[in-house]
């Protein structure tokens, strides 16, 4: 089953081994979900399934600054003792907005450590984890109007040092 995920954004990773076969890889249902959380006196939780996520910057109001990420688990065990030669990111972004002048979306790969990851985010608890909200992969800027179409991110070192580790699953987080 194909995820959609923020602001229907297709996330998938596409996998190419040493025997030039080409493995497409999709998260499970429970391996992604948005948490939120706020800044101020909020509480967190979890929002299995969601396809959405946003940062709410008011400083109106009870609760003020609230953010929401959304963290996907992608299953990896089946690639375990291949040679890896390319691993790809793909996202295809169906557009993003603001509400106001700036504003980014990005992607970023979690180093889950020694946590032993199961394909549910809830459950591995990976939403406190996520808080730092890692971005190296830049989906949308305001400063660059064409935020819309398929964009594919190089993932080949994160998928290796997952591998090396032994997990079973990569897991990325989307954040703005």
């Amino acid at each position: 089953m194909k995820k959609t995920v923020v602001l229907a954004a297709l996330l998938l990773i596409v996998l190419v081994i040493s025997a030039q076969a080409s493995i497409t890889l999709y998260t499970p249902s429970a391996g992604d979900a948005s948490y939120a959380w706020n800044s101020k006196y909020g509480s967190t939780g979890y929002t299995t399934g969601e396809t959405t996520m946003g940062v709410s910057l008011s400083m109106g109001g009870q609760w003020g600054n609230d953010y929401t990420i959304s963290i996907f688990e992608v299953p990896i065990a089946e690639l375990a003792g291949m040679s890896l030669t390319s691993a790809m990111l793909e996202v295809d972004s169906l557009g993003f907005g603001t509400n106001y002048y700036y504003g980014s979306a990005s992607i970023g790969w979690l180093d889950t450590g020694s946590s032993v990851l199961t394909g549910n985010v809830v459950a591995d608890g990976m939403g406190p984890a996520s808080m730092g909200r890692p971005g190296g992969f830049t989906i949308y800027n305001s400063d660059s109007p064409d935020t819309t179409g398929n964009k594919s991110f190089d993932v080949l070192t994160y998928l290796q040092q997952d591998l090396a580790a032994g997990r079973s699953y990569s897991t990325f987080i989307m954040s703005g």
